[in-house]
């Protein structure tokens, strides 16, 4: 585990004294996983309480949806903890396919009444697993499925509230955006989308965009992140859900970006790191908010679903290779 004080566009590492890391560990934590699944993204937050959300669930085949959607159950189930809400960023397979497993079976953790938020684009097409994903609405579900369209909406939460908007268009990758506010602290999380949608959203919702952590856009592809959305983001630290595909890489322009100077900021991945845990207490100091990082390959292995999931972990430099191989910022402008 590593503690960091993060300020704007800059993630210190720094070595905190015995004390202010027992006050640290016995503080209301917020605490948010990115799990590594391979092609796919599954993040879980988890407030003082035992309350959690879901935002997004999928990896990339029918049976995996399945092996993920029960491993996430086992794992609410072994953690004791209640799971009020799930965001769908987008109707992606990879990003929304294990949402009906978690809904559909019967659990100690899920029997509140769920809100399931999700935008309206690209959702009312025919595909067997969309169709699944209705069917647990369909079938006497007892929790609430909320719709946004172009549209802002707050909801409270221990310590903050969360920031769910999105914008116009009916295309797939006009993702529901989600700002996390902790306290001082800020989370943001992005789905799948491309720079101009970004663009055109920071425009109209340009006070939810500042955050100290970025969950990056479409698992790094060139065509997400744009250098002026980072700009009015100015995060210290970002993480990606990413694995060795072309669809599904933190790619070489990205990372350029995200660690471009003057910023100092700190860049996890689950491809190298497998399992990232972020925490923090939320609390505003003159030298910036703490946050403690842990990556699961600091204690050996590649995740906690990983094996099941046939996702894997590599190290840094072999990351950088490969990411070599893929396609630069060139084709789309717009992102620098």
């Amino acid at each position: 585990m590593t503690y960091y004080r993060v300020t704007e566009d800059r993630a210190t590492e720094v070595a905190i004294g015995a004390q202010r890391e027992r006050s640290f560990i016995r503080s209301d934590l917020l605490q948010v996983t990115m799990f590594n699944v391979g092609s796919g993204e599954a993040v879980l937050i988890v407030f003082p309480g035992r309350r959690a959300w879901l935002v997004d669930a999928g990896c990339n085949s029918v049976p995996r949806n399945e092996t993920l959607g029960l491993g996430l159950l086992d794992h609410l189930e072994r953690e004791r903890l209640n799971l009020e809400a799930i965001v769908a960023s987008h109707a992606h397979f990879d990003h929304a396919g294990a949402i009906s497993t978690v809904l559909g079976y019967e659990s100690n953790s899920t029997r509140g009444r769920i809100a399931v938020y999700r935008g309206n684009a690209a959702w009312g097409r025919r595909d067997v697993w969309l169709d699944a994903f209705r069917r647990v609405f369909r079938n006497g579900w007892a929790g609430e499925e909320i719709v946004l369209a172009n549209t802002h909406q707050v909801v409270a939460v221990p310590h903050g509230e969360i920031h769910l908007f999105v914008g116009r268009g009916a295309s797939v990758y006009k993702s529901l955006f989600v700002n996390l506010r902790y306290r001082d602290a800020r989370i943001l999380f992005t789905g799948d989308s491309l720079c101009q949608y970004e663009i055109d959203l920071l425009r109209e919702f340009g006070h939810d965009f500042r955050a100290d952590v970025l969950k990056v856009t479409h698992h790094g592809s060139s065509s997400g992140t744009a250098q002026t959305v980072l700009r009015a983001i100015r995060p210290g630290v970002a993480i990606a859900s990413a694995a060795e595909d072309d669809d599904h890489r933190l790619e070489r322009d990205v990372r350029r970006r995200l660690r471009g100077r003057p910023a100092r900021r700190e860049v996890f991945e689950t491809l190298v790191h497998g399992d990232i845990t972020v925490k923090t207490d939320g609390r505003l100091s003159p030298s910036g908010i703490l946050y403690s990082v842990e990556a699961s390959t600091e204690s050996g292995n590649d995740g906690e679903f990983a094996q099941n999931l046939g996702a894997t972990t590599m190290t840094l430099a072999d990351a950088n290779l490969s990411r070599g191989r893929n396609v630069s910022g060139a084709d789309h402008p717009e992102c620098r």
